[in-house]
């Protein structure tokens, strides 16, 4: 078995046991948001705002933790992810949005 294989065989278990929503095909968007709003990630908050006022809308891609798996990752000993603001920060910036926040990025 490929490692692609493992991992989509792990989220499939993850979504089966209900700790994340896993969706291979469509992934997940959010809809509705107001020009500006501030999201976090570890406590690390980063300021996003859209181009127009109101009824922005914003892809999160293919996995979201549940309301129960947000309960348990501060309690199994979750970390954040090497890298992985500096990923949002290229993905959203592409998409028009513009970021800001007081976290360090790579040079």
């Amino acid at each position: 078995m490929g490692i692609k294989s493992a991992k989509l065989q792990t989220l499939s278990h993850l979504d089966d046991i209900g700790l994340v929503s896993f969706d291979a095909l469509a992934g997940f968007k959010r809809l509705h948001f107001p020009k500006r709003f501030t999201f976090s990630y570890y406590g690390i908050p980063l300021n996003v705002e859209f181009n127009k006022e109101t009824d922005n809308e914003l892809e999160f891609g293919k996995v979201i933790l549940t309301k129960t798996g947000q309960q348990l990752a501060p309690i199994c000993g979750s970390k954040p992810v090497d890298g992985f603001l500096d990923y949002i920060n290229e993905t959203w910036t592409k998409k028009g949005l513009i970021l800001s926040s007081s976290y360090p990025r790579k040079e």
